[in-house]
């Protein structure tokens, strides 16, 4: 029981700073954080499922931070909402993290294990603000290979569109387009949140002015993934109605030369059944060519047809 409770829930303390990280939020785990630390009820249900819209709570004691980032599933392609919650204190920092980000717990197991802070470096973990915009950083920095991924299944899209049709290429326009959308849902208030996170944590604990650089780089990067990600929205919305024109095309072209066929048999049917009756002085049928004679009346309709729609331009 003392191991599982470990690997759920785990403590790493560093430069006077701690951190709490947990990996479930069922309600054995959330009522444990509410017996250990003076969380707000209202924040702890957040935390519990489903996941909740980003948001910044600002209370006495600590922040509380929602966040979601998309994360993209490599077996089937198709991305996903993650959500990541904060609770900020003056030296702690409480991180619910679900879906075990790598991005995210590649820097606990990096901060839990160097003793002057991560990667050496004497202001990784000096101050708290620096850690969160390390974890931020990292999380934002995950979204671009996506989006390069994107970008490229796009470029692909394109090159097949105009080739033999492929009833594969629908599918993958709808889940490019899904991924987009389910990205672009994950992140559109990121950018208003992040800045009053900002100011929040600027006036909770007074970090170094060359810090601010660094945050405004995070509300500079979720501003070009927004905007990249518009722009995928677009090509692919555009290459998704080209693709359905060039389907209704091959549609009509289908129905053109059926319609056609349908149009040249008909006489003929109608010619065998009328001379397929039994009545009497019915022409040709006692005439020694009589059958060559009614093909070739039959030969010379289809032909005359075929001129017809030639001339006419239909085929």
């Amino acid at each position: 029981m003392a191991r599982k409770s470990l690997s759920i829930i785990e403590n790493a303390k560093n430069n006077g700073l701690e951190w709490v990280m947990v990996r479930k939020n069922d309600t054995k785990t959330l009522n444990k954080l509410r017996a250990d630390f003076s969380f707000h009820d209202l924040d702890l249900d957040d935390v519990a499922p489903p996941i909740q819209s980003v948001k910044l709570v600002i209370r006495s004691e600590y922040l509380f931070l929602i966040l979601q980032y998309p994360l993209l599933d490599t077996q089937t392609g198709v991305v996903k909402s993650a959500e990541i919650d904060f609770f900020i204190e003056p030296n702690r920092i409480v991180t619910i993290d679900t879906n075990s980000l790598p991005q995210v717990q590649e820097i606990f197991e990096s901060f839990k294990s160097t003793k002057n802070g991560i990667d050496g470096s004497e202001m990784m973990v000096e101050t708290l603000p620096r850690l969160l915009h390390m974890i931020i950083d990292n999380l934002l920095m995950s979204i671009y290979p996506m989006m390069r991924q994107a970008t490229q299944d796009i470029e692909n899209i394109e090159s097949m569109l105009f080739e033999e049709f492929d009833q594969k290429i629908i599918r993958e326009i709808l889940r490019i387009k899904m991924n987009i959308v389910n990205t672009r849902k994950a992140i559109q208030a990121q950018e208003e949140i992040l800045k009053k996170f900002i100011s929040a944590l600027e006036f909770r604990f007074k970090y170094p002015k060359r810090m601010n650089a660094y945050f405004q780089q995070l509300v500079d990067d979720t501003k070009d993934i927004w905007n990249l990600t518009e722009l995928q929205k677009d090509t692919i919305n555009a290459l998704h109605e080209t693709n359905s024109s060039l389907a209704d095309f091959r549609i009509n072209d289908i129905m053109k030369t059926l319609t056609i066929f349908s149009v040249i048999v008909f006489p003929l049917t109608l010619l065998a059944a009328i001379f397929g009756m039994n009545a009497v002085n019915m022409p040709f049928v006692n005439h020694p060519f009589g059958f060559w004679m009614i093909l070739g009346i039959m030969l010379l309709g289809s032909f005359g047809m075929l001129i017809f729609f030639k001339k006419k331009r239909w085929i």
